[in-house]
């Protein structure tokens, strides 16, 4: 398909250089309205509306907060174990090797879940900004 310069007062036309082609050519204004009427169609019927856009942040922020939640149970499960891994010891249940392994093992388990924390945290404050901020308007 080429674009052809009118002439005379005639408009724009698109030509197609294929000689199978049953539409040798058409008039690029009638070609350019289509392509915008499809695309005006095609965007409105993806609109998104605003209580759409709230009800997915608010479903964001509870499975959020109850990730969080999961998180803060799980680091006092590890500092018990490690409390405990202590009283082990103390009771020579444990040796102190053991021990030392032990509490590097829950140690590392306690920072790798202080980071996720930190990291859910930040993503509920983020998705928290994002809800504040939404626009207002019927559609966005």
């Amino acid at each position: 398909m080429v674009k052809r310069i009118g002439y005379n007062g005639k408009p724009d036309y698109i030509v197609c250089h294929n000689r199978w082609c049953k539409q040798v050519s058409t008039p690029y204004p009638l070609v350019e309205e289509r392509v915008l009427q499809i695309l005006k169609q095609w965007s409105e019927e993806y609109a998104v509306s605003s209580e759409t856009i709230k009800q997915h942040e608010k479903n964001n922020v509870e499975i959020l907060e109850v990730s969080i939640k999961t998180a803060e149970k799980e680091l006092e499960k590890l500092r018990m174990q490690l409390s405990k891994a202590r009283d082990l010891v103390e009771q020579e249940i444990y040796t102190p090797q053991e021990y030392t392994e032990r509490a590097k093992e829950l140690r590392e388990k306690i920072a790798t879940l202080n980071e996720r924390h930190e990291d859910l945290t930040n993503q509920l404050s983020a998705v928290s900004y994002t809800h504040l901020t939404l626009p207002t308007n019927s559609l966005v």
